[in-house]
């Protein structure tokens, strides 16, 4: 008994002893990240430049960009040296510098920083997607086509998560780094008309195919209003290209449809036939009237039908619509669709955080 009790007792000790050394772990741990603290991630360190730069211009109104002077740019010394930002080495225990573009925006400016360290370079997000996507020539991926880079195909990694809302990348612009996008989901867009005034011209009630005066044009607009006002810093007005195309037609390079523009730019807008046409990598998509063009195609959407913004100019009722297995169809306006809107995202100015462009891991920004 006597032998029981004194192997206990040398179990407590164990216990007691082991819990003090665990216990001194434990707060040595918390004394050094308490003295040291963790180190701060480079998405992080941008996010504080963005943070102090609007601190700084809140507090110096008159080093903002204008529209006379619609760039500015400041170095993180200037943003260190006021106190507004803690030196790099600080943050993070690298060999950086850094400096902050700020962009004319209207009432919102846009806050770019660029950082450069031994182990880490900011990167927009125009850059990165051209950087994952080499131009190719043929099968699936970004070709060079009309001054632009176009994704074609239907294995294409062109997905891009903005604002909690999933997109498919239609094409970029080298020459001003912007990214055209369309709605993915149609489940999270509404449907409804073209247009449904009466048409004098063809005495009927299928409404009026021009877009300028168009009822989706009014919805467009609702759209922009209740989602993207608020963020159209981070976007760029787009020039709308509104002319008519004849069922036969067999030009891809945008010259019909943009042979006439919209009397001002969109924030929010609807995709032309020629977009859509180009993405499929079929050779027989010639015109509106060939089925192949729903071959091949990333842009077709087996969840609903869609309207473009092309209208038919053979007929003026109607319009070019998408169908749910991807075939062209030249329909009423007043038929109801899914309205599939499109935006352009400043790609120039915008910084890229993760992803690959897969669905699983679309590009995103920060």
């Amino acid at each position: 008994m006597e032998q029981m009790k004194a192997i206990l007792e040398n179990k407590k000790l164990v216990y007691i002893g082991g819990g003090v050394i665990v216990g001194f772990i434990i707060i040595l741990f918390l004394i050094l990240s308490f003295r040291f603290g963790r180190s701060t991630s480079y998405q992080e360190m941008e996010q504080l430049m963005i943070k102090a730069t609007t601190k700084y211009l809140q507090d110096h109104p008159l080093e903002s960009p204008t529209s006379v002077q619609p760039e500015i740019t400041l170095s993180s010394s200037l943003l260190v040296d006021q106190n507004y930002l803690k030196p790099l080495d600080k943050l993070r225990k690298d060999n950086c510098s850094a400096e902050v573009v700020v962009h004319y925006k209207e009432e919102n400016h846009l806050i770019t920083p660029y950082l450069s360290c031994q182990n880490y370079e900011s990167t927009t997000i125009y850059d990165q997607i051209v950087q994952n996507n080499p131009i190719v020539s043929s099968y699936d991926g970004l070709y060079e086509m009309n001054q632009e880079l176009v994704f074609r195909g239907d294995k294409v990694n062109n997905y891009l998560l903005f604002h909690d809302v999933l997109w498919r990348i239609v094409k970029l612009n080298p020459e001003n780094q912007t990214i055209s996008l369309i709605l993915e989901d149609l489940k999270t867009t509404k449907n409804d008309i073209w247009d449904n005034r009466y048409n004098t011209v063809e005495e009927s009630k299928n409404g009026i195919n021009d877009f300028e005066v168009s009822i989706i044009r009014d919805s467009l607009f609702q759209i922009y209003s209740s989602q993207f006002e608020k963020v159209r810093h981070e976007l760029v007005p787009m020039n709308v290209c509104i002319g008519k195309r004849s069922p036969n037609e067999t030009n891809k390079t945008g010259d019909i449809e943009c042979s006439y523009f919209l009397n001002t730019k969109l924030y929010v807008s609807l995709l032309p036939l020629y977009d859509y046409m180009n993405a499929s990598l079929d050779s027989r998509c010639l015109s509106s009237l060939d089925r192949g063009c729903s071959n091949y195609n990333y842009l077709v959407n087996s969840s609903g039908k869609w309207w473009t913004l092309t209208a038919d100019g053979s007929k003026g009722t109607k319009v070019y619509g998408i169908s749910n297995s991807g075939v062209i169809s030249s329909d009423h306006a007043i038929t109801k669709k899914s309205i599939r809107y499109m935006i352009l995202l400043d790609g120039g100015s915008l910084l890229y955080l993760k992803g690959d462009g897969t669905k699983d891991s679309p590009f995103e920004i920060h």
